[in-house]
């Protein structure tokens, strides 16, 4: 169980001597705002939402690669700070990361066997045929086989797809029970997006290792997210069963989310999102919700109160009128 209690992560506008003197000094970005959710063991949560939201600093704080502003991080009921900061071996054996860019987290002068078995060494492992042993393990589990065609070649001989198998490789030697990836499809071809996420979710049917999948692309969640947690401006805004909010949206960024979906039906047309403008910045709180200068149904309250995630129809939203007045959400058809 990953449990996260009101995670923050703010950066100062400015820092170094410059901070001494400049009028913004006292001003923050809020990448990430007060987020909360759990997920269990076995599970896909899917972490979507536009650039600039808040996912990828949210990834990171859960990897331990950025410490949180404030907010908790429980893993298997473990404090993940305490743990990182008393045996930093032992949260990396709990905890892995698959990286966006296939290419620029591999080390270009290792070769395959150098990069997959690196973990293991980092741990402390000496026993050369354990590690030949558990590297042709992994790679076989990822795809990458027969293994012995691979070991010795390095990584820009390797396709897009094969470079991120061995990221994922290179993740799961170490037998971790919690898995980010960043959006791990996103600079690979279509044909191969979906080789990717199936590997996945067979590691995760598998192994029964808890997975986050973050992306921006809600076409694919479907296909391998459990539960969703759809983020806007460094805070969740709704989440719940991925089937049940991707075919009846509540909360009105989410409608126009999915109302972005490419249609799979040639020539099928889908009504275009009635929201205006870009996801504002990150330093001056709005004071009411974060989405109203967008919402098409806004009302006074939400320009001078913030809604709470609430209850409603089987998963949690956070918007005044689904609070207020209860609309049923729309139903989606969902095209086959």
């Amino acid at each position: 169980m990953i449990e996260v209690t009101d995670l923050v992560r703010h950066y100062p506008v400015v820092t170094g001597l410059r901070a001494l003197f400049s009028a913004d000094r006292h001003k923050l970005v809020r990448a990430v705002d007060g987020v909360s959710f759990r997920v269990g063991d076995g599970e896909v949560l899917g972490i979507v939402g536009e650039s600039g939201c808040g996912k990828s600093t949210t990834a990171k704080m859960l990897a331990g690669l950025e410490a949180p502003t404030a907010g908790s991080i429980r893993i298997n009921g473990q404090d993940a700070s305490d743990l990182r900061d008393r045996d930093r071996k032992e949260f990396h054996r709990e905890v892995q990361m698959v990286f966006q860019d296939p290419y620029g987290s591999i080390n270009p002068s290792h070769d395959v066997f150098q990069v997959v078995s690196r973990p293991l060494v980092y741990q402390g492992e000496r026993d050369r045929k354990a590690i030949r042993r558990r590297v042709l393990a992994a790679m076989d589990q990822v795809g990458l086989s027969p293994p012995d065609l691979y070991l010795g070649k390095h990584p820009h001989l390797l396709s897009g797809g094969q470079r991120q198998r061995l990221c994922i490789a290179r993740a799961i030697i170490l037998n971790p029970t919690f898995l980010v990836a960043d959006e791990p499809i996103s600079m690979l071809d279509v044909s191969i997006k979906w080789d990717i996420i199936r590997l996945l979710r067979r590691l995760v049917r598998e192994t029964g290792l808890s997975l986050i999948y973050i992306t921006h692309d809600l076409a694919t969640v479907s296909t391998i997210c459990d539960r969703l947690a759809i983020m806007y401006l460094g805070k969740i805004v709704e989440t719940g069963p991925a089937l049940k909010i991707l075919t009846a949206p509540a909360h009105p960024y989410t409608k126009a989310l999915i109302a972005s979906i490419p249609s799979p039906v040639p020539g099928a047309r889908r009504e275009a999102a009635d929201i205006k403008g870009a996801m504002p910045d990150a330093i001056t709180p709005t004071g009411g919700c974060g989405f109203v200068d967008r919402c098409p149904v806004a009302v006074k309250r939400c320009a001078v109160s913030e809604p709470a995630l609430t209850r409603y129809q089987g998963r949690d939203a956070a918007c005044h009128l689904l609070a207020e007045s209860g609309p049923a959400a729309v139903p989606i058809a969902m095209e086959a």
